[in-house]
């Protein structure tokens, strides 16, 4: 295939960053990269950037919302996570995997593949973030805010422990991720029924747009934070007349603000919350005034099939003989977002089935870490509320590699999997059958443990002080070092989320004194 055929990558970005990228360049994109692919998988030679050029080519579908490029891209990237031996281009198709399942809102597959991309060890700062923040409006979405909040934390780590660089742009900084906290905090403590916590963070929210948002952009977190404060009140003060008002008041400054190119979006479900209310009070009119914009207006996601039930039943209601063919004519539009979304469900179930296919000869594989060989996190996510069911006693043992990031970046990636082979070898043979060791993340394990903590403890000081293990890198002593939190089964019964929370948080707390220790011991090499 020519050069002339192929995805150029550097034209593909300058196309979506500029905003002139079309549904017919990304089809056409689809296109390339298939018949590309059908040639590469014949003779095994890929070009360097096709991993990239199917990234971009997703984040563009992602970034415009073409849905009907979505389920045509899902079945490429499949396909080609089935040819891909390296791990690093892995990592790019699950993240493109999960923007892709986020346009169509099927959020069991996003939470899937953006843990499968965090389990790689390649994911950056900037994309950690964002897929954590993917993972949490999932949960949110299915009401299953205790894990939200989990995911929501592990996204706010991410920045406070790793500080954006100085002078960087402010869309770029660590701002935008305290807003988006704050923001998705006050939804979930509602869903929690922490009214009050909710209050906290609706108010915090406010006191960070107003002294660390410059004044030019003010605009855009005001009219998100006006409807997150306003979504908070609906709960404060149900049924309330006042809420309805300020809501249809504040309809009416959105539909007048220009803000349809801006980026910004927003979740229909909520706005249906408040048309329920609305309903309540009989203001029929409003309904279907509002209705009509949300169906219509380029700021929304999520299924608009709730809208026009609502916008039915407040026609039925109204009885207007000014306008006789209004409920039919919703009616009608009701009907074919119907078959719309049924389409959507039936060209999901289709990608599903092929992918379920695929996945059955992989089941085993999937099991383990393809790396260290060690359980893998969605294996932990099945067996570690049946380990503490089953044990009474008992830890839970958090680690973190240190320095792995060092080794990468003066050795090399391949430098870097030697360090967590010989961990994950180490770690093995110090375990006992009954003891189960999970790569959890890029540079983190857990361990499931029969032990008492002081002799879980007693052997992981042992590994680290009193028979350090030595491995060499391009003919460089290293000693394999982590630090480690644990917590005892008992302390948190049956809650393993806020256990690995705790662990997480107790591990930080011995990282700074255990990377001393290190240091002092590599001079002595």
């Amino acid at each position: 295939m020519g050069k002339d055929e192929m995805v150029d990558v550097e034209e593909l970005m300058s196309k979506i960053k500029s905003g002139v990228w079309s549904t017919q360049d990304a089809f056409d994109c689809i296109k390339d990269l298939e018949q590309e692919y059908l040639q590469s998988s014949k003779t095994k030679e890929w070009r360097e950037d096709y991993s990239l050029a199917a990234y971009f080519t997703s984040y563009g579908i992602f970034a415009c919302s073409y849905r009907e490029c979505v389920f045509p891209m899902i079945e490429l990237c499949q396909k080609l996570l089935e040819d891909c031996p390296n791990s690093a281009d892995q990592a790019l198709y699950y993240l493109a995997l999960m923007r892709l399942y986020f346009v169509t809102g099927f959020q069991p597959k996003i939470v899937e593949y953006g843990l499968k991309y965090v389990e790689t060890g390649y994911a950056d700062r900037m994309n950690l973030k964002s897929t954590y923040n993917s993972i949490v409006v999932a949960f949110t979405e299915n009401d299953l805010f205790e894990e939200a909040l989990y995911y929501l934390e592990k996204m706010i780590d991410v920045t406070r422990k790793d500080p954006a660089a100085e002078g960087v742009d402010f869309w770029n900084s660590d701002t935008i991720n305290e807003i988006v906290y704050l923001d998705s905090l006050v939804y979930i403590k509602i869903g929690l029924g922490q009214l009050d916590d909710a209050a906290d963070a609706a108010k915090g929210l406010e006191e960070l747009i107003k002294t660390k948002v410059p004044d030019d952009q003010k605009s855009f977190f005001d009219i998100q934070k006006e409807f997150t404060c306003l979504y908070l009140q609906l709960y404060m003060q149900p049924q309330s007349e006042e809420v309805a008002d300020e809501f249809v008041h504040y309809i009416h400054n959105l539909q007048s603000s220009g803000l349809a190119q801006s980026g910004i979006s927003f979740c229909i479900r909520y706005f249906a919350e408040f048309m329920k209310l609305l309903l309540l009070k009989n203001r029929f009119q409003d309904v279907i005034e509002i209705g009509k914009f949300l169906a219509k207006s380029e700021l929304f996601t999520g299924s608009t099939s709730m809208i026009y039930s609502l916008m039915m039943k407040a026609s039925e209601q109204m009885q207007n003989s000014r306008h006789p063919s209004e409920y039919e004519q919703i009616s009608k539009r009701y009907i074919e977002v119907l078959e719309q979304e049924q389409n959507n469900y039936n060209a999901m179930v289709r990608s599903l089935t092929q992918e379920e296919l695929r996945l059955m000869r992989l089941r085993k594989t999937m099991a383990r870490d393809s790396l260290t060989g060690c359980r893998n996190r969605a294996t932990f996510e099945i067996e570690g509320v049946r380990y503490l069911s089953d044990h009474a006693e008992g830890c839970l043992v958090f680690i973190d590699l240190d320095f792995l990031k060092e080794v990468n970046d003066k050795y090399g990636h391949e430098s870097g999997d030697q360090y967590l082979l010989q961990f994950a070898k180490m770690m093995k043979n110090a375990l006992s059958h009954n003891e189960f060791l999970y790569r959890y993340a890029g540079d983190e394990f857990i361990v499931l443990s029969n032990r008492s903590k002081l002799k879980i403890e007693m052997m992981l000081d042992e590994l680290l002080r009193k028979n350090p293990i030595v491995f060499m890198l391009q003919e460089e002593a290293r000693h394999i070092s982590f630090s480690y939190g644990v917590v005892e089964f008992g302390e948190m019964p049956g809650d393993i989320y806020t256990m690995i929370r705790e662990a997480d948080h107790r591990m930080y707390q011995c990282k700074t004194k255990n990377h001393s220790r290190l240091q002092k011991k590599e001079n002595t090499i």
